[in-house]
């Protein structure tokens, strides 16, 4: 567990302190899922989420998270003052977090803790765009302490055959996040865990729920995600970039997992 939680790293995308009201988030019409986490604190005012099967309320003094590739409706009925951050966890070189341990979607803090809390939100969005030594450790530093509300909340207890597996499994994950625009084989992967190929794959889907090959094509499909958000790359470039030799099959695979093909996925994070 030491040297998982000595891999992490935190990188912050965006974030502000934004007043919101009842057009927020399309006002709950529009189903959200991004390949990028989010942390919200109410500074005043209240709203609501919908996400893994749940509605959570939103009011200032929780700290609320929802993980990376979390479909979900947002809505505000009156208005709320809301600091935001857009960020990835990541471990052992480049698995996000969320995919692995399951941590709480809301923790309430302590009411002697909470004027702390927002001085702490205040002081990483001011600070946000600057791109100084000082500034950007800062961000990491108060992002951590973020998280470590989190971690105090989590139950390692009950995810000790986890964090066996994805110690076992660490050296085949980390293969797939630093080849993930090559070709991949199976051989590889057992290999690199001293493994007989179908055992590999028989142990590996048992632990995470789902085949190598499915893996590998889910985190493409984040890296492809990626791409379309931030750049103006074609498609068929894309794919390319992402390990797919034929684009479509790319958009197949794509639509199978976001329900979007690219095209119509781009199309939606370029909408104001």
């Amino acid at each position: 567990m030491n040297s998982i939680i000595a891999s992490l790293s935190v990188d912050v995308i965006a974030g502000a302190l934004t007043p919101c009201g009842p057009k927020w988030a399309g006002a709950g019409k529009i189903l959200i899922s991004d390949p990028f986490s989010r942390l919200y604190w109410l500074k005043s005012g209240s709203a609501h989420v919908e996400h893994h099967g749940k509605v959570f309320d939103l009011f200032p003094g929780s700290m609320h998270l929802i993980p990376a590739n979390s479909q979900g409706r947002y809505w505000c009925e009156d208005r709320m003052d809301l600091y935001w951050v857009h960020f990835k966890a990541r471990i052992l070189g480049g698995l996000e977090l969320f995919d692995f341990f399951r941590f709480p979607y809301e923790i309430e803090i302590p009411k002697q803790e909470r004027k702390q809390v927002e001085g702490q939100w205040k002081k990483m969005i001011d600070n946000l765009a600057s791109e100084e030594i000082p500034d950007v450790a800062e961000r990491d530093v108060i992002m951590r302490t973020f998280l470590l509300h989190l971690f105090k909340e989590a139950d390692f207890s009950a995810q000790g055959e986890k964090l066996k597996c994805l110690q076992r499994f660490a050296p085949a994950l980390s293969f797939i996040e630093k080849n993930i625009t090559k070709e991949i084989m199976i051989g590889d992967l057992s290999a690199s865990v001293n493994l007989q190929t179908n055992y590999f794959t028989n142990l590996f889907t048992k632990y995470f729920g789902t085949s190598p090959v499915n893996y590998i094509n889910l985190q493409r499909i984040k890296h492809a995600q990626n791409l379309l958000q931030t750049g103006n790359m074609q498609v068929k470039e894309i794919a390319s970039a992402c390990g797919f030799s034929n684009q479509f099959y790319f958009s197949k695979v794509f639509r199978d997992i976001t329900g979007l093909s690219p095209v119509k996925f781009r199309e939606r994070e370029s909408a104001p």
